[in-house]
This record gives structure tokens, C-alpha cells and sequence, in this order.
């Protein structure tokens, strides 16, 4: 049976502490044994990865759930050590985000599951301060597996950076934000992994289903106890567009609320950005020439904001 792999940001790695289970390193499509869990870690041998380019080690994924509670064990720890690069940091803080959202994912129904993806916001901020460390953050979330996982994660960061550069929000502000845009999709769990994968043009009756989504996931939410209006409207209206085209409610220009339009600005590029079985990912420049063809799904004022934070050759 063949393994699954997940990635675990080298810098998150304390030899001293780090649980025994083997390390690969990925080459090319292949993973290869770095380290068996039984061989003591070395500071050392760690550096001569980093020297090397190396960002990322894998873990075999029986083993991601130990790993991921020591890097939730040493959080604080991690964004504290001066010696680890801002990158790194906002790497291992995503891929805490990534686990939150799965486990909203995969126990939709448990009572105030929620709460984790607020408690993590609360507790924690993305060391972020220009468009540079935005990009290349988003820019390394393709080291990652499950898509809705890391798009909704990419689309939750954005969000965030957009609405602090653009209305100046404090960081409890921003949660709110942060917790509508991490949980936007998950309306999805009602559409089959077949038609979410889907290579080909979607049937009608497929379509609707991928439509119903928005309305699905915020009667989702509701049910267990989500109640921020803010992060409601940011799961049902991600998908209306300024000129009223879009859907569920077909909401034109400023009845759609403000943090959803921006939502939606935000969902688009992210999903551009990535490959998906039906097209490969767009370069970011490339990404924002094709939403400004289209610019008339979205807030004019909101639309150039964020064409000047990514940046479009214009």
C-alpha cells in the first residue's frame, strides 16, 4: 500500500524535542528517507537541509497528528524564536490554519467546532507587513494536498491582509473576517468529491448542485452555533458578484455586504492561482488581467485596491 505524505515546515523542527517517527525529503514526485525515527536529529544536519534550498520534510501521514500536536505544543515558541525567518513562521501558522479548517471539515456536525478556527485568530497574527511576504506566502501552499483545505486557508490570509490595508482593522477585528473566509466553502461537503474533481464541463443539474453550496454551508454553520453575522454573510454570499449576476440571492452593488464582495475578490484569485484537474494554476499577474476582463463582477473601488496589492503590469 502505498503512503501518504504531508509536509512539515523544517523550521518547526526543535531536534531535542521532535517526536521519533521517520523524515523523507521530497525530490522531484519522490519522497526519500532522510531520517529513520530512531536516528537522533541533529541541529547540524538540519542546517545543511536549510544550505540546500530545503523548506519542507515530510512525515508519513499515520504520523501528521503527533507532528501536528507538537507544532501546536511549541506554537508560541516557534513565532517567538528570532532566528526563524517570517516566512517559515506564517508557513508553520498556516499549516495550523489547514488542520482547523479540516477539522471543521470532517466534523461539521459537533457542537461549537467552530470555536477552534476563532481561538486560533484570537491567539494568533500572520507576521505580515507588505505585499512581499503576502505573496510569498500564498505562493508555497501548493507543498500541500487536500485543495479546500489550503484554498480556503489562502482565501482566510488575503481576506485578512486585505481588509486590515484597505479599512486600517485591528486584529479582533479581523477575526470575524478570518473565521467566514476559513469556513466559506464548507457548503461543500453537500457536493460530491466526483463533481468537485470533475475534469470535464459540469452537467446542468451538477452545476446546480456546486450553486447550492453557499446556501448550504451557511444553514450549516448556523445550525452549530455560528452566529457572527459578518462570517455568515462571507459563507452565503462569497459567490454574489457587483453587477447582480451572481447567486444564491442575486444581490447587486452594495446589498451585497461589504466583507463578502471582498470575499469574492479574494475566492476568485485564489482559485486561479491553483491547479485544479480542469486547468492548470495562473500566474498571479496573469490571474488579475483575467478578474479585470471580467472586473465588472466586482466592487470597482475594492477590485483596484487589490489589483495594486497583488500587482497586474498596469
Amino acid at each position: 500500500m502505498a503512503k501518504n505524505f504531508s509536509p512539515i515546515v523544517l523550521d518547526s523542527i526543535e531536534p531535542e524535542y521532535f517526536p521519533a517517527v521517520d523524515l523523507y525529503v521530497k525530490q522531484g514526485v519522490n519522497y526519500t528517507l532522510y531520517r529513520n525515527g530512531e536516528t537522533d536529529l541533529s541541529e547540524s544536519g538540519l542546517e545543511r537541509l536549510r544550505q540546500s534550498g530545503v523548506e519542507f520534510v515530510y512525515v508519513d501521514s499515520c504520523n501528521s497528528d503527533e507532528v501536528l500536536l507538537y507544532v501546536e505544543s511549541n506554537l508560541k515558541q516557534i513565532c517567538g524564536n528570532e532566528k526563524i525567518s517570517r516566512t517559515s513562521k506564517n508557513l508553520v501558522l498556516s499549516h495550523i490554519m489547514m488542520s482547523d479548517i479540516g477539522e471543521v471539515f470532517k466534523n461539521p456536525a459537533r457542537p461549537g467546532i467552530c470555536a477552534k478556527c476563532r481561538s486560533f485568530l484570537d491567539q494568533h497574527e500572520f507576521f505580515i507587513d507588505d505585499r512581499l511576504d503576502l505573496l510569498e506566502l500564498l505562493s508555497k501552499f501548493s507543498h500541500y494536498e487536500v485543495y479546500l483545505f489550503k484554498h480556503s486557508a489562502q482565501v482566510a490570509i488575503l481576506a485578512m491582509y486585505m481588509h486590515r490595508k484597505l479599512f486600517g482593522m485591528t486584529p479582533e477585528e479581523l477575526v470575524p473576517i478570518g473565521v467566514g473566509a476559513m469556513l466559506h466553502d464548507i457548503g461543500m461537503l453537500d457536493v460530491s468529491y466526483d463533481i468537485h474533481e470533475k475534469r470535464d464541463t459540469l452537467t446542468p443539474q451538477e452545476y446546480l448542485r456546486v450553486r447550492h453550496h453557499p446556501r448550504s454551508g451557511h444553514k450549516m454553520l448556523h445550525q452549530i452555533g455560528l452566529s457572527d453575522p459578518v462570517s455568515l454573510s462571507m459563507v452565503l454570499d462569497h459567490h454574489e458578484r457587483y453587477n447582480g449576476t451572481g447567486y444564491p440571492r442575486q444581490l447587486y452593488e452594495n446589498e451585497i455586504p461589504k466583507s463578502a464582495q471582498i470575499g469574492a475578490i479574494c475566492d476568485t484569485y485564489c482559485a486561479l492561482t491553483m491547479d485544479r484537474p480542469y486547468r492548470p494554476a495562473s500566474p498571479p499577474v496573469e490571474a488579475v488581467r483575467i478578474m479585470r476582463g471580467e472586473k465588472k463582477l466586482y466592487h470597482p473601488g475594492y477590485f483596484e485596491a487589490f489589483a495594486d496589492i497583488i500587482g497586474d503590469g498596469d
